[in-house]
């Protein structure tokens, strides 16, 4: 189980870098709606992990 939830943890961290820097990369070309969409990605991910975090940490108290 614990090791379930480092692989989910390191999966959405990935996921939310990859959404940043593909962001980032689109804004810098004006392509904006892709830019929002990475974004959004980004952030679906981030509260996805902090969740992820959160179960984690309830787990091992």
């Amino acid at each position: 189980m614990n090791k379930l939830l480092k692989s989910e943890i390191l999966t959405n961290l990935l996921w939310t870098a990859f959404g940043i820097i593909g962001g980032l990369n689109y804004y810098s070309k004006g392509e904006y709606w892709i830019f929002g969409i990475m974004s959004l990605i980004a952030v679906l991910y981030a509260l996805k992990l902090f969740k992820s975090l959160s179960k984690n940490k309830e787990t091992e108290d």
